[in-house]
């Protein structure tokens, strides 16, 4: 039993796969290591710049022996008259490496015939090494792959060096192309010799003695210590946290400063400007306000690191420079200006221009408003400046502030707030976590904008399939989708749809029914996340998606009904109705009457009276939507449906009856169903 190292070494690693492949490299070898049986205790993974790598402990040094059983001919073919093994019987023995003395006779019921109980050694690890570490490669998420020089081989980035080291013994094995050895290499700079390694415990330890951290979160805390110890505050975005850990091995925090000038300009553009494209974290006061200074995360440790700090202040002027003078060229033009300008910026060829967009967004917004009761003439307002910005200098050299610009530019031109923050917040949320627009205006414009894109693009047969999604549209329905539910809005979504499809004059109209289906298909997905089982969204959106609130609402309920002890019952109950139901549709016609002079039987006589009861109170309960107490009100019917199972004969020989009991069924059964299909949960 040993420690098993595997490290390979590479040219410099994307940011951000550069974890990923180390942790997929990792579950990848634990899982054929178990499915080749051999055992071990824990495993660690590494991820650098130039190298990822894995550690397994206490691996064993050899599969266990396995006992196989093998049967072979019967007897009869087996032994001849006297008792004695036949050709038959020596050659299976023969082909299981034993004697015929070896063999034994198995008798069953059955009949009788030869075994073979054999032992198979297990092979030692050192020969199995070689295929799982190659599948395990072979199995990385790797998206895009080259070669380098005249090799086929293909990899995320050109491999140098490569080390698999079982206890202090080198597996002799071939990875990517490189002879498998124990010699590693330092930080690039700071110690680039190389650099043995005697055994997988002295990796990690003989890395950090040349200048390499080569645990991913070990490092990411060594840049979290030293920003803390400089007593500032930063602005810490968590992916950037992620990539300067992912391209630096040795890290070392320093602060740099910029013009206070620059401070000027809004604290989106600045935040962007250090983030984005200098990969450093910009400095706050204790209320919010941006510092003129930012943090630099280098790869290198100088006992003078001025010439550094230097550097980087000399790019991050330019760059705030270039900021500041888009920004004050774009304050220049008009907002509405840029709105004119966006005839010239195609949405998608078939569907026209964005400015086209925008008008019909706008129609959308101010419908989507009226029905949710905010200010209509402002959400149109608001849709037809919505993507202005694209068309200002300043997106275009910062495409990740667009509609943060136009807030600004819109606020710039005296736009109502209303308008300048819906301009602002009509993107959200722009991933899982992101926050929601935060005002009924900001939302019928996030609503129509996302709408229109869907509602066009599946008119013109551009729909998702499989994993390819170019225009994202999962994501904008799972958006619309939250908002709708979230903000606990009344809306129908045939009824936008449709609305939606009105509005384009040159295309052909959108299938609702493909819309509704492709957003049921993101709704169940949504709630499975959730944990909600499937067959509990099922028994709502099999009957209808178009109110999403209202789905989510009735969903939520019978999710929480299946909680009370009574549930169970009470859905066989009404899978038993269902299918009598079913059986005998020819003899139903819709809402029969109930005939209460046909009510022969005590049983049926208070399950009728009862069933009136329930249907008073829950009529107003399910006019509030109040779904679950509805349930609840239902589930007080469980004993008397059992009692009128238990004591009625439905299918009486008497027409008259058997139609009446019928009607109660029915009845009973409608009830049942006015908040999601109950039978689909037995």
């Amino acid at each position: 039993m040993h420690d098993l190292l595997i490290e390979i070494g590479t040219e410099e690693l994307p940011p951000k796969t550069q974890e990923l492949l180390a942790r997929s490299l990792r579950d990848n070898l634990c899982t054929l290591l178990q499915d080749a049986r051999l055992e071990f205790t824990a495993s660690k993974y590494f991820a650098t710049p130039r190298r990822i790598a894995v550690i397994i402990s206490s691996l064993s040094s050899a599969q266990p022996d396995s006992a196989v059983y093998k049967k072979g001919p019967a007897t009869k073919i087996a032994l001849d008259k006297d008792g004695n093994y036949t050709a038959a019987a020596t050659g299976f023995a023969a082909a299981n490496g034993i004697s015929t003395a070896e063999l034994t006779i198995e008798t069953t019921d059955q009949g009788a015939w030869i075994v073979a109980n054999t032992t198979c050694i297990g092979l030692d690890t050192t020969q199995l090494l070689p295929e799982i570490i190659t599948a395990s490669i072979k199995k990385l998420p790797i998206a895009k792959k080259m070669r380098w020089g005249a090799s086929a081989i293909e990899f995320v980035r050109p491999v140098h060096w490569s080390i698999v080291l079982f206890g202090e013994d080198v597996v002799d094995c071939n990875i990517l192309g490189m002879h498998a050895n124990n010699i590693s290499r330092g930080h690039r700079f700071l110690a680039p010799e190389a650099l043995t390694i005697e055994s997988p415990e002295d990796y990690e330890p003989a890395l950090l003695n040349v200048q390499v951290v080569a645990d991913f979160s070990k490092r990411k805390q060594a840049i979290l210590n030293q920003i803390a110890a400089l007593q500032v505050t930063p602005v810490l975005d968590p992916e950037l946290l992620d990539t300067v850990t992912a391209i630096v091995e040795w890290p070392t925090v320093l602060i740099g400063n910029f013009a206070e000038k620059f401070l000027q300009l809004p604290k989106e553009v600045l935040i962007s400007a250090m983030q984005q494209h200098q990969k450093c974290f910009a400095i706050q006061d204790s209320v919010g306000n941006l510092q003129a200074q930012f943090i630099i995360v280098s790869n290198m440790q100088l006992e003078d690191p001025h010439n550094i700090i230097a550097g980087n202040e000399r790019v991050m002027h330019a760059r705030l420079a270039d900021a500041e003078f888009f920004y004050n060229r774009d304050l220049k033009s008009s907002i509405v200006t840029m709105q004119q300008n966006l005839q010239n910026v195609v949405f998608q060829e078939q569907l026209g221009s964005i400015q086209a967009k925008t008008h019909r967004v706008a129609l959308l917004a101010e419908y989507i408003a009226k029905q949710t009761k905010a200010d209509a003439k402002l959400a149109a307002r608001a849709a037809q400046l919505c993507k202005a910005d694209l068309t200002s200098a300043m997106v275009q050299e910062f495409p990740e502030l667009q509609g943060i610009m136009g807030s600004y530019y819109a606020k710039h031109n005296n736009e109502d707030s209303a308008v300048s923050r819906a301009i602002w917040e009509h993107y959200r949320p722009r991933f899982a976590t992101d926050q929601l627009p935060s005002n009924k205006i900001s939302i019928a414009v996030a609503l129509a904008d996302r709408i229109d894109s869907i509602v066009g693009l599946f008119a013109i047969g551009k729909i998702p399939t499989g994993d390819k999604d170019p225009f994202g549209l999962r994501r904008q329905t799972l958006a619309i989708l939250k908002i709708i539910v979230d903000k606990q809005l009344n809306l129908n979504l045939t009824d936008l749809f449709n609305h939606a499809n009105n509005l384009y004059s040159n295309i052909n109209d959108a299938d609702i029914c493909k819309l509704l289906s492709f957003f049921m298909d993101r709704f169940e997905a949504w709630y499975l996340e959730q944990g909600i089982a499937p067959q509990v969204v099922t028994t709502v959106l099999a009957n209808n998606i178009s109110n999403p609130g209202d789905c989510n609402n009735r969903i939520q309920a019978i999710n929480r009904f299946l909680t009370i002890d009574a549930a169970a019952n009470i859905i066989a109950n009404n899978k038993r109705i269902k299918n009598i139901l079913t059986k005998n549709a020819a003899l139903l016609t819709n809402n029969i009457a109930i005939n209460p002079k046909l009510l022969t039987v005590a049983a049926e006589q208070d399950l009728v009276a009862q069933l009136d009861i329930v249907h008073n109170k829950i009529t107003p309960l399910l006019a509030n939507k109040e779904y679950y107490e509805a349930l609840l009100f239902l589930a007080t019917l469980d004993k008397h449906i059992d009692a009128f199972f238990k004591d009625v004969m439905v299918m009486c020989d008497d027409l008259n009856l058997r139609n009446n009991r019928l009607a109660i069924l029915q009845k009973l059964y409608g009830l049942f169903n006015s908040v999601g299909t109950l039978w689909q949960l037995s």
